[in-house]
């Protein structure tokens, strides 16, 4: 049987830790929630478009400065990514993903019958691309490239200066390029650093979830060429059907007080980094890439061999949760989430140093 073993772990957690230094995305500001209900008015159950609310739809595609027809709604990043593999995978195609890599994205590929390969994003080089990736694409000519900017788990973000020569190296082959980019929405101007209009072979993924506390509300996007995007639509009929009315107005609401969101999302970012590049400066058994932006990172722990099996023991013994990097490829390391409350944070990462000086 096929399992998300990182998502399994994750809904385990729920409730597990006082001191919880695992969640990715922010926590909905005070007030966001009442606010929106009141924007959005009587909400609406009539379903009146066939597949997604247009005005929703509309609002998405303004962002990227494209037309509707080059967006679709969905529910969260990861249907949007489910969606882009779907219809671009086929039986026996060669996709390429990124290593450290967030769990879904070599494991979707094999849903749909294609081979995996992987290439490297090493702590060396900050994480970026291998240099010589366009000339590998240009040999062995790949079917799809997954990879998420800013990346997960460390923060680092491509440029889009970085993403273009390896777009049109995979156009020239007949390949396409797949961008989670869900934690851009962390960036002032997201759409503005987006991989969206590189080139007709290039699908982005994004949503309302980790920078702006909307994560129950499943409000996301997939953004592309209309052909692409047309062909999601109609994979979607197998999946959810229809865009739920309800979550679009909310939505929507939620888009009309973007920059305020991104003002509170990087305000939380401003305060909470600063702390953790503290405690990392007192040690000498931790350390990381400082992630360029978003509220999370990889911190390589001197002392830990089996992340799983030390996670365990810091929410069993000092109800500190982290997530292992076993579910990034890294053993020997955890993802640490730097969104909470500044007490949670700070509590929290003395919680975890206490853990490592006992080892």
């Amino acid at each position: 049987m096929v399992e998300f073993r990182y998502m399994r772990w994750a809904k385990a957690q729920a409730g597990r830790a006082r001191w919880n230094l695992a969640t990715s995305g922010l926590a909905a500001p005070p007030g966001l929630a009442a606010g929106l209900l009141a924007a959005a008015g009587a909400l609406d159950l009539e379903q009146r478009a066939p597949d997604m609310p247009p005005e929703a739809r509309e609002a998405v595609a303004r962002r990227y400065r494209v037309p509707p027809e080059h967006v679709m709604l969905t529910l969260g990043t990861s249907h949007a990514l489910f969606l882009s593999v779907a219809v671009l995978a086929r039986r026996g195609d060669r996709v390429w993903c990124e290593r450290p890599a967030y769990e879904v994205l070599p494991a979707l590929p094999p849903l749909f019958g294609a081979e995996v390969a992987r290439f490297e994003r090493p702590a060396a080089q900050g994480h970026r691309l291998p240099a010589d990736l366009c000339l590998r694409v240009a040999r062995e000519r790949p079917r799809l490239v997954l990879l998420t900017s800013p990346h997960n788990p460390t923060g680092a973000v491509l440029t889009r200066a970085e993403l273009e020569p390896l777009a049109r190296a995979l156009a020239e082959v007949g390949g396409f390029l797949v961008v989670d980019e869900v934690y851009l929405e962390f960036l002032a101007d997201p759409a503005a650093a987006s991989a969206a209009l590189l080139g007709p072979n290039v699908l982005v993924c994004a949503s309302l979830t980790k920078a702006y506390g909307l994560g129950t509300l499943r409000f996301g996007w997939l953004v592309g060429a209309a052909e692409l995007v047309a062909r999601a639509v109609r994979y979607n009929d197998f999946v959810s059907v229809l865009y739920p009315n309800p979550g679009a107005w909310l939505g929507l609401a939620a888009l009309e007080r973007v920059g305020a969101l991104g003002d509170h999302a990087r305000a939380v970012v401003a305060r909470n980094l600063p702390i953790v590049d503290a405690w990392l400066r007192g040690r000498s058994d931790a350390r990381w890439c400082r992630p360029e932006t978003g509220i999370v990172g990889l911190v390589e722990l001197a002392k830990v061999a089996d992340a799983t099996a030390f996670c365990e023991r810091l929410v069993t013994e000092h109800e500190t949760l982290l997530v292992p990097g076993d579910f990034f490829e890294a053993p020997g390391a955890v993802r640490l989430a730097f969104g909470a409350d500044e007490v949670v944070v700070r509590e929290g990462l003395a919680r975890l140093g206490h853990a490592l000086d006992r080892l």
